[in-house]
């Protein structure tokens, strides 16, 4: 059986949009993605319909794309993903954490309280048992508004992990360590190649700006308070 399994649904949109000149879904009807305008139109529209949508719909709109787009969806997690041997090289460095992040990424507060407990405890038994390291912190699959709340961070807390991490952008605030279950993230993925960029991303300042700037806009004069990262 094909599974989407840790492929996010996003990827297999891109993937499929890229390589596409028309797709249909299961029930989201049909999208021309016959040049680089239409198939980011395409693509958008779909990660929002999908976005919402029940964890078993997800799954098969997203196979069913692949599908069409004659996308092996074994081989792209190949190609996107490291393999437990680079893993364990990964894991060896000094200074590096293996954190657990759910075994099949669906968003937690979507499920019943069993197949949520499931999704945490297995993923980090996986790990344990492949690599032979502690995991001590957990990722939200998503980890935005909806998709893991009050619910989720107990259970995180409950499994015995200390720290877990959404993905609200923000630098860490001294409230936090009442919090540690739902600490904010600083996103590092394939957009941001250049070590120069991580590092002004790790240092928190584009997060502060980013606030400033929103809070500008917003016509809000606690815009000054904010302090920068020491």
């Amino acid at each position: 059986m094909t599974t989407v399994g840790s492929l996010t649904d996003w990827l297999v949109i891109q993937a499929s949009v890229q390589k596409g000149w028309g797709l249909k879904g299961v029930s989201t009807g049909v999208f021309d993605t016959s040049n680089k305008w239409k198939k980011i139109q395409t693509a958008k529209t779909l990660q929002g319909i999908l976005w919402g949508a029940p964890e078993e719909r997800r799954a098969l709109e997203t196979i069913a794309l692949a599908k069409q787009a004659g996308l092996d969806l074994r081989a792209l997690a190949h190609e996107l993903f490291m393999d437990w041997t680079e893993l364990g090289e990964i894991a060896a460095l000094p200074g590096c954490t293996i954190g657990a992040h759910t075994t099949s990424h669906p968003k937690l507060a979507h499920l019943d309280e069993g197949a949520a407990k499931r999704e945490i405890s297995e993923g980090r038994d996986i790990i344990r048992q492949r690599l032979g390291v502690k995991v001590d912190h957990f990722a939200y699959s998503y980890g935005g508004t909806g998709t893991c709340d009050e619910r989720e961070f107990a259970m995180i807390g409950a499994e015995g992990f200390l720290t877990a991490v959404t993905t609200r952008k923000d630098v860490l605030n001294p409230t936090d360590v009442n919090g540690l279950k739902n600490l904010p993230r600083v996103p590092i993925n394939g957009l941001f190649q250049n070590p120069a960029m991580i590092d002004a991303l790790v240092c928190g300042l584009p997060t502060v700006l980013t606030q400033m700037n929103i809070q500008r806009k917003n016509g809000s004069r606690g815009a000054e308070a904010i302090s920068l990262p020491g």
